[in-house]
């Protein structure tokens, strides 16, 4: 029993009629169903009743029951379409109870528990003689209290509901339970209708089922930890039942038991929870006190820190996240005293790694997320380097994991990683919940939308009519064009989908760039100033959170900027140039169902989560370049969030890419699109230190220019000077091939960047015993992952570019100490010399300082020579930047900032234009906060070495990196900002309200004994800090 081609398309058909509801369809536009959904009943029943009736007998299925459990998801797809098509209301309670019984055989947990919320409690009476009521209660797995049975009941269905109760609550009564689940099963059968039957063998398998994966069962087995140790934590109410299909597949690997691995997980699987069941593997089995969870971006850090501080809360057991700014802003002794799960950035860990070397020695566990970024550019080169020198560093009983969703060469990172035939847990076949794929198509007056197969855009499956039409648009005075909304572009058309979609669901906007991202949001504002008929997203969202977060955008950025507009009709945006503080709000936000509607760029797919129903595509370019293929889908992997739907759906808006695909001069979008919907175009993660081998590329990229590595070093060690001279020669010599100056300088940059890296690595790695200089410089070398990759041509001249280096750190810093502090910057060996030499000559006015602002003028020269913001380089007023950057740790908002900038007539870029305040966003947070506090950090390290005594200095700079860091004036402020109330506004109104020492520990103890004023600052900002307070 199977499902033919006529029931597919029955279903398409259903799924059709499911879809017209959920978007709005008029019931007069439906399309005519042909022939009678209720027809596939008698197939899907017959399918479920044969998956249930095997798992009900023995939850070790057979082969071929396993085959039949292949179409579950066929018929859970059909019940809850039927259900949502609203065709007959009265088998709406029948219609949940298939549907969630069918998602949780299907192994999807958490589409179960979204229909098992929507049965109504008491079940409804469905003639079954209380199976009804054991099925709903066994499906909602909440078994503190049994439910209600009628007089006129199976006698065995109480022993069934307690057994089962009783195994839920102490893990014990298995037998008791096998006995419940069969006598019921037997009777059923005896004198039972056909429903009977089948709930019968319904309740049975999903009774079986749990107690197969029933933390109980499966926690003891995976970690060969007791259970008399596991049952506190199993009882807690905040920690999980029974495992999911991810947490299961990491299980039967090993890895609670310490095993090592790369793993493979889809996002949204159960990640995190996976995380936690590994580290709690390794501190009761004692293996380790220390595990270090490693994460590329703040944002995703802060979020780990808080899955994992709820879920550890009243445990002995410390999680904490430690601030990204390149400094000894931690207790050795604390970290190693006693169970310690910190949370850090790659580029934190290697500082960390650096100055306290110690810490490897006693670490047990290593947790990489979003383990694919070796290839991103310059974080990715501090990132491999710094699992390079993890490597060595720590003990071999120390338990690897990296995970990531998107690894198409899991094996080859394996293998260097963990040695070779390193251990790969691949979970690609683990979907948390189905998705569909439509396409915007206009054609005719009213757009719709085409449904695909996701794994096969050309097999169409149906289409929702009348989704797109065209309004008509208030013009303002003198204006005569006539305006319309949508527009027939990507832009116009998602914004339209999005808004649209909101009553349904979160709906995230993707675009290719953040000044789209601002243009769409702006774009939303004027179309519903023009009289829009048309729900605005707030109508949907949390009244209160809605304005919360308006106040959070106004105090920082101004009213009058297009996000702090937007907001108030709830449309928010989510893109790099987002203050954190806001990015965090949002994100928080939008998990919690308070808001609806964001726009955002690729930072979606930056690993963190935002349970989203709809991803409206408008375009496949990021920047200036496509998407990569396994980017898209980490992008495509946040839309729907198991536990919250049971569908997400994937919307392309440009009708060009559907209706353009017999059109020959339009048709190259459809194959450019069906590749990036395909997995297995993913690219291979590659090195992006082995990328200073790659040639430079004329500007149209044509042709390409492979430089020697001795030319390399020798620019390299000139510092900008050498690279400027490069880039000016090739462009003179090959100026005919569309070589360009500035274009070249920016790709020699980056193989700077690489190189200084490289030497900051051969800087902390450096053998005493120079004799030995070139072995350990080649199996340096030969370390990382970039040679394990190459080539044999790109390892010789990999080994070469390192021994070249390495000649030049012996020629330059012939001091073991001084090479040891050079290497905790990130800047390479010119640098840092030309930083050393700026503080010998200015020693004496840094020593007479006493205060930030001060210092921070004394240290500018430096800024100019070394911060490479675009924003900061881009400013045609120089002046206005050294004042802004003091306005930043002076703690003065965006929005005055911005206002300074503008009046003094800055402009930007070469293109001379206004500024924005997407342009003061990201000069204070990455041209001050990043570039500039790294600059601040150098100095501070140099003078360590030059004046070691002159500890109140070298506090100052210490502050001052603080300060450039999160544009803070206080010490207090800062340490409540780190804590993670992470608004530069709201951290300086807590600390204003508990004015006191400004020590991390103190801070901590002093908001946890004033919540209630603390409750009061809040109360005005988005509940995210809320909750931070609650992490506490």
């Amino acid at each position: 029993m199977k499902p033919e081609q006529a029931s597919e398309s029955l279903l398409g058909a259903t799924r059709a009629r499911a879809k017209m509801h959920e978007y709005g369809v008029p019931s007069e536009d439906f399309i005519r169903i042909p022939r009678d959904p209720a027809h596939l009943f008698s197939l899907t029943i017959g399918m479920l009743g044969d998956v249930a009736a095997g798992t009900s007998v023995n939850h070790k299925t057979s082969e071929r029951l396993a085959e039949t459990s292949k179409h579950l998801l066929f018929c859970a797809r059909f019940f809850d379409s039927y259900l949502e098509s609203k065709l007959d209301s009265q088998l709406d309670a029948y219609m949940l109870l298939l549907a969630g019984a069918t998602y949780y055989l299907a192994a999807l947990p958490g589409s179960s528990s979204v229909i098992a919320s929507r049965i109504p409690e008491p079940c409804p009476d469905l003639g079954a003689r209380g199976l009804e009521q054991l099925l709903s209660w066994s499906l909602r797995g909440d078994f503190q209290v049994a439910p209600a049975f009628p007089i006129e009941t199976y006698a065995e269905i109480r022993n069934l509901a307690d057994a089962l109760g009783n195994f839920n609550s102490t893990g014990e009564g298995i037998q008791e339970l096998d006995l419940a689940i069969r006598t019921l099963r037997t009777s059923a059968y005896a004198e039972g209708s056909p429903r009977e039957v089948l709930f019968a063998d319904l309740i049975g398998a999903i009774a079986r089922t749990r107690q197969a994966k029933s933390t109980w069962t499966t926690l003891p087995r995976y970690t060969d930890v007791s259970e008399t140790l596991w049952a506190p934590i199993i009882r807690k109410s905040t920690f999980i039942r029974e495992v999911w299909p991810a947490q299961q597949l990491l299980g039967d690997h090993g890895l609670y038991r310490g095993k090592s691995a790369v793993v493979q997980m889809p996002t949204s699987a159960g990640k995190t929870r996976s995380l936690d069941l590994v580290i709690r593997g390794a501190f009761y089995a004692e293996r380790t006190s220390l595990a270090i969870v490693i994460a590329p971006f703040r944002a995703l850090c802060e979020e780990i820190r808080q899955a994992l501080a709820r879920s550890f809360s009243g445990e002995a057991i410390n999680v904490d996240a430690l601030s990204d700014v390149s400094q000894d802003d931690f207790d050795v002794s604390d970290i190693l005293s006693a169970k310690q799960v910190l949370v850090m950035t790659p580029e934190k860990c290697l500082y960390l790694l650096r100055h306290s070397p110690e810490i490897a020695e006693e670490l047990g566990l290593l947790l990489y997320d979003e383990g694919h970024q070796f290839d991103s550019g310059r974080r990715g080169v501090t990132y491999e380097l710094l699992l390079t020198s993890l490597k060595s560093a720590v003990a071999e009983t120390t338990q690897t994991v990296l995970v990531s969703a998107v690894l198409n060469n899991a094996q080859a990172i394996a293998d260097w990683l963990l040695g070779s035939g390193g251990a790969v847990v691949s979970g690609n076949g683990l979907l948390p919940m189905t998705r569909s794929l439509a396409f915007a198509s206009w054609k005719d007056r009213l757009g719709r939308l085409e449904f695909t197969d996701s794994n096969d855009p050309d097999i169409g499956e149906f289409f929702v009519p009348r989704i797109i039409e065209k309004q008509s648009l208030n013009l303002f005075r003198r204006e005569r064009k006539p305006r319309e909304f949508p527009e027939r572009d990507s832009t116009s058309i998602g914004l339209y989908l999005g808004m649209k979609l909101a009553a349904s669901g979160g709906v995230a906007i993707f675009v290719g760039t953040k000044s789209t991202a601002s243009s769409i949001a702006q774009s939303a504002v004027e179309v519903f100033s023009r009289g829009l008929a048309m729900a605005s997203p707030d109508t949907y969202s949390d009244a209160g959170e809605i304005q919360r977060l308006v106040y959070q955008i106004e105090r920082n950025l101004g009213d009058s900027v297009a996000s702090s507009k937007a907001a108030r009709l709830g449309v928010f945006t989510h893109h790099g140039n987002t203050p954190h503080g806001i990015r965090l709000a949002v994100e928080f936000a939008m998990k919690e169902g308070l808001i609806k509607v964001v726009i955002c760029t690729s930072t979606l797919a930056q690993g963190v989560n935002l349970p989203i129903r709809y991803l409206i595509i408008t375009g496949a370019r990021q920047g200036n370049e496509q998407i990569k293929t396994r980017d898209f889908h980490n992008l495509l992997g946040r839309v729907g969030r198991s536990g919250m739907h049971t569908e997400g759906t994937v919307i392309f808006s440009d009708p060009k890419i559907y209706d353009g695909r017999t059109d020959a001069s339009e048709r190259w979008r459809w194959p450019n699109t069906k590749a990036l919907l395909d997995p297995s175009k993913s690219e291979e993660c590659r090195s992006a230190l082995l990328s200073v081998l790659d040639p430079v590329y004329s500007k149209d990229r044509e042709m390409s220019l492979r430089l020697s590595v001795g030319l390399m070093v020798q620019a390299h060690k000139k510092g900008k000077k050498g690279w400027h001279g490069v880039a000016n020669r090739l462009a003179v010599k090959y100026r005919e091939n569309n070589f360009d100056e500035a274009d070249l300088e920016n790709q020699l940059e980056a193989k700077s960047d690489i190189m200084s890296a490289i030497e900051s690595f051969l800087l902390a790695n450096w053998e005493e015993n120079s004799d030995e200089l070139s072995a350990s410089i080649e199996s340096l070398a030969a370390s990382t992952l970039a040679y394990h990759i190459a080539e044999e041509d790109e390892r010789i001249k990999l080994v070469e570019l390192f021994e070249k280096l390495a000649e030049n750190v012996a020629t330059n810093i012939p001091d073991l100490a001084t090479r040891r502090i050079f290497s905790r910057s990130l800047f390479g060996l010119a640098d840092n010399l030309t930083i050393q030499k700026w503080v010998t000559d200015n020693l004496s006015e840094l020593l007479s300082r006493s205060d930030t602002a001060s210092l921070l003028r004394d240290i500018w020269p430096l800024f100019t020579d070394f911060v490479r913001n675009k924003s900061f380089v881009g400013c045609s007023i120089p002046s206005s930047v050294s004042q802004a950057a003091q306005s930043w740790i002076e703690g003065k908002p965006f929005e005055s900032i911005f206002a300074d900038i503008s009046g003094a007539g800055c402009r930007f870029s070469a293109r001379n234009l206004h500024p924005t305040i997407e342009h003061i966003v990201d000069l204070c947070e990455s041209g001050f906060g990043f570039d500039g506090m790294l600059i601040v950090g150098a100095v501070a390290e140099v003078l360590t070495i030059q004046e070691s005594t002159a500890t109140d200095t070298i506090e100052l700079l210490r502050q001052l990196q603080k300060e450039l860091k999160y544009g803070l004036p206080s010490s207090l402020s800062i340490t409540i900002y780190e804590l993670g109330f992470a608004d530069r506004v709201l951290a300086q109104e807590l600390a204003a309200s508990l004015i006191g020492a400004s020590e991390r520990k103190k801070v901590k103890r002093r908001l946890l004994n004033k919540k209630e004023t603390a409750r009061s600052v809040l109360q005005a900002f988005p509940s995210y800090f809320t909750s931070v307070l609650d992490s506490l």
